[in-house]
């Protein structure tokens, strides 16, 4: 009985020690996610390209590009779109206005022409408007270079 208890023992020290490793992995794939994420989150616009599945990888302005891309054709209001932000596992909670950070962000992306606003009544709708400047090829190319030395780091 004694020799089986220690061949328990035995198991039980090689188990916690794949486990102290697969521990270690774990937080390695962990940090490695993280940053490839942030990459395709500072990238991502640069290529014309924002991850629509998870807004929590962006800043608040790159995810209300987000929202207003993909919902071209149609007019959102602000309001509209904060649901949205929130729909999208966006964490609002670390602003202390999320509403006036959002009518800000909507208000410089129709000054900067990727935004269109129009009235009805006291709504103010916005929608994205297509930019009309696409990267050139060697443009693409700097990117792809850039993307591939980031996610290397």
């Amino acid at each position: 009985m004694q020799a089986r208890y220690f061949g328990f023992v035995a198991d039980l020290a090689q188990l916690e020690a794949r486990l102290a490793e697969l521990d270690v992995q774990r937080e390695e794939t962990r940090l490695q996610l993280e940053r490839i994420r942030r990459v395709v989150a500072e990238l991502g616009p640069l290529c014309g390209y924002l991850d629509s599945n998870n807004l929590s990888i962006h800043g608040i302005t790159d995810a209300c590009r987000v929202v207003i891309r993909k919902a071209h054709p149609e007019y959102l209001s602000a309001k509209d779109i904060k649901e949205k932000l929130e729909q999208g596992g966006f964490d609002l909670s670390r602003y202390e206005s999320p509403s006036a950070s959002i009518y800000t962000i909507l208000t410089r992306l129709e000054e900067s022409k990727f935004a269109e606003k129009k009235t009805e009544g006291w709504n103010v709708l916005y929608r994205w408007r297509q930019p009309e400047h696409r990267p050139t090829r060697r443009q693409a190319k700097v990117i792809r270079e850039e993307v591939a030395k980031k996610v290397q780091e």
